[in-house]
């Protein structure tokens, strides 16, 4: 017959049995983790090396692909058709890539030799393509090679299959552009709408300089302040021209309730200083008694004059204006009119600080982007 354990020794044996069992559960834990960080450090270490071999082969067809677009490009004779015959599909994504960045960017002869490999590629069918059968993503990538391109396309045809996206209106404006009967469609797009992004403004610069005049004439149909702010700002940077668009519609928005309006009104109105009948018709006054940004935009207007009336008016301000920023405008403009008496007599009248101010705000204005 067994005797029975005593207490306090079977009390020692579940304490040592207790010790064992926690220690098997560390071990088996720390092996479990060790385990998983060798995975983890096994697994990055084999996707580094594999990014890295893609990385290099990548690489590797870029400069294949590029180096052969240029040496091709240089010959007397391409032999387009030959060379996209061995491309193989990643290839030739690389090589539509390096074509658009040196369509858009290559002028005379190349530009010309690469619109031979645009069509060697059947670029266009396959821009239509996209426009027909895309989303909004294939139809402004489409809309944009037939930009690079210099395509036109049939306004009937292209309308109806683009959606009313800003986004995507701003792409096909460029394209309808380049049509005969495509000059107004394409204004009629930018002007639809709330704002224009930076590509929309670049392409109504384009219209503008192509003919300021129905861009002038739709300015009372557009009901966005934000839109009618950036149209008249671009009109301001309009190149010079033999055709000069109308001025009533533009002497027209000094009733604006905008003072962002009336100012910019006043910067596009600065490029009409030969026009007699437009200085007479303007209260300068009434825009020197507005708020101050609009009184800034009439110091510009009035040094684009550059007439003795509009020096007048810059003398005048002077003894009046109380807004430093606008001071140190109205003092630009009062050197930049012409007078160099004006030199010497402004440095009586303003200190020297705001002369200095008014020189540097001169050398930053013709640095400044003028869509800005």
């Amino acid at each position: 017959m067994c005797s029975a354990i005593p207490k306090s020794e079977a009390s020692l044996v579940g304490l040592v049995s207790g010790d064992l069992l926690g220690i098997d559960i560390v071990v088996t834990i720390a092996i479990i983790v060790f385990a998983l960080l060798v995975s983890t450090f096994t697994l990055t270490m084999g996707l580094s090396v594999v990014g890295h071999r893609r990385d290099t082969e990548q690489a590797a067809v870029v400069a294949e692909v590029r180096d052969g677009l240029l040496e091709r490009l240089s010959r007397d004779r391409p032999g387009w058709e030959e060379w996209v015959d061995t491309l193989d599909e990643p290839r030739e994504e690389v090589l539509l890539d390096h074509l658009e960045t040196y369509l858009d960017m290559l002028v005379g002869r190349d530009h010309e030799r690469l619109l031979e490999l645009a069509e060697t590629l059947d670029l266009y069918e396959r821009a239509r393509l996209s426009i027909e059968t895309g989303d909004t993503f294939d139809r402004c990538r489409a809309l944009r090679w037939l930009d690079i391109m210099d395509m036109s396309i049939d306004p009937g045809w292209l309308l109806p299959r683009i959606s009313t996206a800003r986004i995507e209106r701003e792409a096909a404006a460029p394209v309808l552009r380049r049509h005969p009967d495509g000059h107004q469609l394409a204004l009629s797009l930018l002007l639809e709408g709330e704002y224009l992004t930076g590509h929309g403004m670049e392409t109504l610069y384009q219209l503008i300089a192509d003919d300021p005049t129905p861009t002038v004439e739709h300015l009372h149909e557009i009901e966005s302040t934000e839109l009618l702010s950036q149209v008249l700002l671009v009109l301001a940077a309009r190149p010079s021209s033999d055709e000069e668009p109308p001025i009533e519609p533009l002497t027209e928005l000094y009733g604006h309730a905008d003072e962002r309006i009336r100012a910019r009104t006043c910067l596009v109105l600065g490029t009409f200083a030969w026009h007699e009948d437009l200085k007479e018709s303007i209260d300068i006054d009434a825009l020197l008694d507005d708020s101050p940004e609009v009184r800034i935009a009439t110091y510009r207007m009035l040094a684009r004059w550059r007439d003795e009336i509009a020096r007048h008016h810059l003398r005048t301000a002077l003894d009046e204006e109380t807004d430093r920023r606008a001071k140190i405008v109205l003092v630009r403009s009062l050197l930049q009119h012409g007078r160099r008496g004006d030199r010497f007599a402004l440095a009586g009248l303003v200190d020297e600080n705001l002369l200095t101010w008014a020189r540097l705000e001169g050398v930053a204005s013709e640095r400044r982007d003028p869509l800005l």
